[in-house]
C-alpha cells in the first residue's frame, strides 16, 4: 500500500526536540503545523525540497540560537509562513520570491538587520516584523500592495521617514481596511504629509516623528495602544484581518491556507425525491456531511471547506 502524509498537524500538543529533516522526503506534504509545542534545535533547510508544501506554522516553539533558513524563501508553493514567537536569530526572511504567498509572521524574535526591500505577492494581506531588533528605513516596495491588510513593524529599530503612500494602490471599495503599526521605533519625519483614507488606520506612538512639533495632524496618529502577548497559544486571525468587503457576499474563511481570505459561500441541494430518503439519511447527517467535504467539491482547494448547516426544505415533485 503507498501510504502518502499530506498534512502534519501536531500542534498545540507538547512536542519536544529537534524537527526531523527526514520530513523533507515527504513529497505530498502541503501542510507543516507544528505550532504551540516546545520543539528547539534548527529549521530544517530540507523543507524547501517540498514540492506541494503551502503552510510552514511552527509559532511558539523555541529555537534560540537558529536562524530562518534562506531556501524557505525559494518554495515556490507557499502561501503561509508564521514564525512568530519561536525566539529565532540572524536576518528577516527575504521572501520576495514566493509568487502566492499571502501571509507572513515572524514577529516576536531577535531578527536583525534591515527589512527585504524585495517585493512581495500582490496576493499578500499580512505582514509581521513586529517584536524584532530591525533597522533601517521602511522598505518602498510596502506601497506596491494591493491587497494588504496589515503591516505591523512596530517594536523594532527602523528610521528615516513614515511612508505615506502604503494605500496608493489599494481598493477600499466595500469595507475593505489597512492598519499601519509603526509604533516604538525611531521614525523621525514624514515623507509627505499624511492624508490617508478614512479605511486606513495608522500608529505612531513611540516614535520622534511624534514630538515633532512642525508636523500638521501628527497627534492623531500617536495614541498608544495595548501590546498584544505572543504566549498563550496562536493568535486569532480574526483580530488581525480586515473584515471582508460589503461589495458581494462574502464571508471569512479563517481556516484557509491565507486565514485573511474571504469567500463567496457555495450552497448545494441535494434532492431527494422519495419522503423516505429522508428518514434514512437524517440519522447519519454527520456522515453525510463528512462525505460532502471528501467529495468533488474539495479537491479543488488545498484545506477542507466548512460545511456549516444543513436543513430539510419541501421540493417541487
Amino acid at each position: 500500500m503507498d501510504f502518502q502524509l499530506l498534512c502534519s498537524h501536531m500542534n498545540n500538543n507538547s512536542l519536544s526536540g529537534q524537527i526531523p529533516p527526514e520530513l523533507s522526503r515527504l513529497p505530498s506534504l502541503v501542510h507543516m503545523l507544528l505550532d504551540n509545542n516546545n520543539l528547539s534545535g534548527y529549521l530544517p533547510p530540507e523543507l524547501a525540497q517540498l514540492p506541494k508544501l503551502l503552510i510552514i506554522q511552527l509559532d511558539n516553539n523555541n529555537f534560540s540560537g537558529s536562524s530562518i533558513p534562506p531556501s524557505y524563501g525559494n518554495i515556490t508553493t507557499l502561501l503561509k509562513l508564521s514564525l512568530r514567537n519561536c525566539s529565532l536569530e540572524g536576518p528577516a526572511p527575504d521572501v520576495s520570491g514566493i509568487p502566492q504567498l499571502g501571509y507572513l509572521d515572524v514577529s516576536w524574535n531577535q531578527l536583525t538587520g534591515p527589512i527585504p526591500s524585495g517585493q512581495l505577492a500582490s496576493n499578500i494581506t499580512t505582514i509581521d516584523f513586529s517584536h524584532n531588533r530591525l533597522n533601517g528605513s521602511i522598505p518602498a516596495s510596502f506601497s506596491s500592495l494591493p491587497n494588504l491588510q496589515r503591516l505591523s513593524l512596530d517594536n523594532n529599530n527602523l528610521d528615516g521617514s513614515v511612508p505615506s503612500d502604503v494605500w496608493r494602490n489599494i481598493d477600499f471599495s466595500g469595507n475593505r481596511s489597512l492598519i499601519l503599526d509603526f509604533q516604538n521605533n525611531a521614525l523621525t519625519n514624514l515623507s509627505n504629509p499624511l492624508t490617508p483614507p478614512a479605511n486606513v488606520t495608522i500608529m505612531l506612538s513611540g516614535n520622534p516623528v511624534c514630538q515633532s512639533q512642525n508636523q500638521l495632524n501628527i497627534a492623531q496618529y500617536c495614541q498608544s495602544t495595548p501590546e498584544v502577548n505572543p504566549g498563550g497559544g496562536s493568535i486569532d486571525n480574526s483580530s488581525l484581518c480586515a473584515p471582508c468587503a460589503t461589495d458581494l457576499p462574502l464571508e471569512s474563511v479563517l481556516k484557509a491556507p491565507n486565514p485573511c481570505s474571504c469567500g463567496v459561500p457555495l450552497y448545494v441541494d441535494y434532492r431527494l425525491k422519495s419522503p423516505g430518503f429522508w428518514d434514512i439519511l437524517f440519522p447519519m447527517k454527520r456522515s453525510f456531511r463528512s462525505t460532502c467535504r471528501r467529495g468533488s467539491f474539495s479537491t479543488r482547494t488545498s484545506w477542507k471547506l466548512p460545511l456549516s448547516c444543513g436543513k430539510k426544505a419541501q421540493g417541487s415533485r
